[in-house]
């Protein structure tokens, strides 16, 4: 309707009653005009466009994924994992050595344990199709005994993950993979998880790692139970039930199914530094 349409003529009023008429009438009509206003104000305000239109074209809550990662059995996490784990293999002056490495980043760089390049006149790396890689030394650290080797030709994988610098719980259920090459057994150990934080005293390789009275301390180390851990396993990842590393096996009993890992957490900005070099030359 044209609210502002002409009116009908009205009869005229008896004399003298028209002001008055008129004012009531001009008031009548100000109030409409004012609850008009408002009631079309109101209207498209609150009522104008339905609301799941409106949410078609508001932008969603800004909101944090929540975590997806769940536990799963520890042979699914091994399976997972075994395409990134390779042999170290290694030409020394006494023939053929090997340990296992596993893919720590994309640039095709793999930890190891120092003590299973340190006699090296050449580095091989054997992924899990047998392919074989030329590999270089990106860093190492002896009282570490943790090393970077990377892929020369590279190599492309999905990189394991490192878990978070804090403790994990003990006793854990835990899985520790291996090249079955290097070792000459299964590619997995299934094993407990049982102390952290201990010092391990060993007899120290005088060729690897010489130091005074021959004998050298891993301090802070992760001890395993349960299996056999044999000397191909050196440098291989210990995981845990959500895929994460927990550590990097080092050393094991030989009369005892125990074994010692270095906890990743407190070497992991070593290993990233080491991978984050330049490709040494020659």
């Amino acid at each position: 309707m044209n609210v502002w349409s002409t009116p009908r003529a009205a009869p005229q009023p008896p004399r003298g009653t028209a002001r008055s008429g008129l004012t009531r009438l001009g008031a009548v009509i100000a109030v409409l005009i004012v609850i008009g206003v408002t009631a079309y104000a109101a209207t498209v305000r609150f009522g104008g466009v339905d609301g799941s239109v409106l949410a078609r074209y508001r932008p969603a809550p800004l909101t944090t994924p929540a975590p997806s990662a769940t536990p799963l059995p520890l042979d699914v996490v091994a399976n997972h994992a075994l395409p990134s784990v390779v042999t170290i293999q290694v030409e020394t002056s006494q023939g053929e050595e090997f340990g296992t490495g596993w893919l720590l980043d994309r640039s095709g760089d793999f930890v190891t344990n120092y003590h299973v390049i340190a006699k090296r006149n050449s580095l091989r790396i054997l992924d899990s199709r047998n392919a074989v890689h030329d590999g270089v030394v990106m860093g190492f650290s002896v009282p570490e005994d943790i090393a970077v080797v990377r892929s020369a030709d590279g190599f492309r994988g999905d990189p394991l993950t490192a878990a978070a610098p804090a403790d994990p719980p003990v006793p854990e259920a835990v899985i520790v993979l291996a090249s079955a090459r290097a070792t000459g057994q299964p590619d997995r150990t299934p094993e407990t998880l049982d102390r952290l934080h201990q010092p391990v005293p060993v007899q120290a390789d005088t060729d690897v790692n010489p130091v005074e009275g021959g004998e050298v301390v891993y301090s802070d180390m992760m001890v395993l139970r349960d299996h056999k851990i044999y000397r191909g396993n050196s440098g291989g990842p210990v995981l845990d039930a959500y895929g994460h590393v927990l550590g990097v096996v080092t050393l094991a009993s030989q009369s005892t199914p125990q074994a010692f890992a270095i906890p990743i957490g407190r070497v992991i900005d070593e290993l990233l530094a080491f991978a984050a070099r330049p490709v040494p030359q020659g």
